[in-house]
């Protein structure tokens, strides 16, 4: 089966290697996309299995890249990669992914990269320096493929159509499922698999945290509406409670209306007597000196008599003051009270007016429901640079992870809100836009972080220099 090669990274600047100079030339343009690819930026290890069409015919290409800890000879941020690509599509992804890595470590490692601790660093100039360490690594996987592969290894029925892939999907090594890989392939995804990708179990309790978040969330808001409804049901308690106070005042102040009446009717009943004896003395006052001027008769003067007709007068004047006082006492009661019951009114509406205010209007259920759903402020967003001790200026080409934070936390949702960095290269994950992987680019002078909150930029921190 026919294969090929390439080697292609970043040693002093983009470099490629290819046995063959004119299937380089086929290919060269291509692999340079992967200057720009996140693959090339994430730590450890990864296989990446793809079809394409370079022109020539239909192909397999595995892939092979180590980011994200590899060093070239001006700066960080560099990358090695293998690129084997076959004519029929290998479906043992795993054993491929050995093949791979047993080469890097065994040929490549010590020979074209140094590592130090967890870090890689190019030991040449350029990949044709090395030309024939990397003609070896060609000759060691086309021998292992053709002692440790066999015929059920490959899968000549998968084709592929179009050089645009449906989607990517990255598993773990050590957990995949390579049929359903495979499957995935013939639909038209990428695949990726890494040891260091989250594994089956990891993603499962991801799941399940998640869905315990969303439990709980879903938890708080039903409490928070049954809050206030009670809230609604309680303002509705204290109006009643307002308006039978007020209903109590006023039957309070018709009962003293109706005692004063009460009062009033006992001083009618005892002017009745007086009146009645008044009247009588003025009906008989009247009617003798209507008999005496009838008869014209003049009495004589009687020294007695003229006494006892004074004392007559003055007991009549006596009862004309009685009543009249007792008159006025009846009036005094009657508009004094009518008088207070107006005055209490008029400071019971004042009363009224002066607390019906200071109520709150009662909230209803959608207020609430409303007020529940969180708002972004641009004020509590901060962001936290995994990576950076935070003194000092940024590595050029070292990856940074980009961590928003909302009042001090990390949210649990993603937030609607878009990155804006500027002086590196940026990579927001779909499945985690909280957070934004940077590559500081050198040249640049400082990298500026903010974020867009409803199309208006709000800067998360000072400009940081690169150096």
């Amino acid at each position: 089966m026919d294969s090929k090669l390439f080697i292609h990274g970043i040693v002093n600047g983009e470099d490629f290697w290819c046995d063959t100079p004119a299937e380089g030339e086929i290919e060269q343009s291509y692999m340079s996309s992967f200057y720009r690819d996140d693959i090339t930026r994430v730590y450890g290890p990864r296989l990446m299995v793809y079809g394409r069409n370079n022109g020539a015919g239909d192909y397999w290409y595995y892939t092979y890249v180590v980011g994200g800890n590899v060093h070239g000879i001006s700066r960080p941020g560099s990358y090695f990669a293998m690129t084997l690509r076959l004519e029929a599509c290998c479906i043992s992804i795993g054993k491929m992914f050995r093949v791979l890595d047993m080469v890097f470590n065994l040929l490549v490692v010590g020979r074209i990269l140094h590592k130090t601790g967890d870090t890689y660093q190019y030991a040449i100039s350029s990949f044709k320096g090395a030309e024939h360490n990397l003609i070896t690594c060609y000759n060691t996987i086309r021998k292992t493929i053709g002692e440790c592969f066999t015929a059920e290894d490959f899968d000549m029925s998968i084709k592929k159509t179009g050089n645009s892939s449906v989607g990517e999907i990255e598993e773990n090594l050590y957990d995949c499922n390579e049929a359903a890989l495979v499957q995935k392939l013939r639909a038209g995804y990428r695949i990726i698999v890494s040891p260091t990708a989250i594994s089956a179990a990891q993603r499962s309790i991801q799941t399940e945290c998640q869905k315990r978040i969303e439990d709980m969330r879903r938890d708080c808001d039903v409490k928070l509406k049954d809050v206030a409804q009670k809230e609604s049901s309680l303002l509705a308690v204290k109006a009643d409670k307002e308006r039978l106070e007020q209903a109590n005042r006023q039957l309070q102040s018709q009962l003293k209306a109706v005692a004063n009446m009460k009062k009033i009717e006992g001083l009618v009943g005892s002017i009745r007597q007086p009146v009645k004896e008044l009247a009588d003395s003025l009906a008989t006052l009247d009617n003798g000196a209507t008999h005496d001027k009838r008869n014209k008769v003049v009495p004589p003067v009687d020294t007695d008599s003229r006494k006892s007709r004074n004392d007559s007068d003055n007991r009549l004047w006596l009862q004309i003051a009685t009543l009249a006082l007792l008159i006025f006492i009846a009036f005094w009661l009657i508009f004094s009270g009518t008088g207070q019951k107006k005055s209490q009114e008029i400071s019971e509406a004042d009363t009224i007016q002066t607390v019906i205010p200071e109520e709150e209007t009662p909230i209803s259920y959608d207020e609430v429901d409303e007020r529940s759903i969180p708002e972004i402020d641009p004020k509590t967003l901060r962001c936290n640079i995994e990576g950076y001790g935070g003194e000092g200026p940024l590595s050029p080409a070292k990856t940074y992870t980009l961590q928003l934070r909302q009042n001090g936390m990390h949210p649990t949702t993603a937030l609607p809100v878009e990155w804006v960095v500027t002086g590196a290269d940026t990579h927001v994950s779909p499945d985690n836009p909280n957070d934004c992987k940077i590559v500081p680019v050198a040249g640049m002078g400082e990298v500026t972080i903010a974020v867009k909150v409803d199309g208006k930029e709000y800067s998360l921190r000072e400009p940081i220099e690169i150096q």
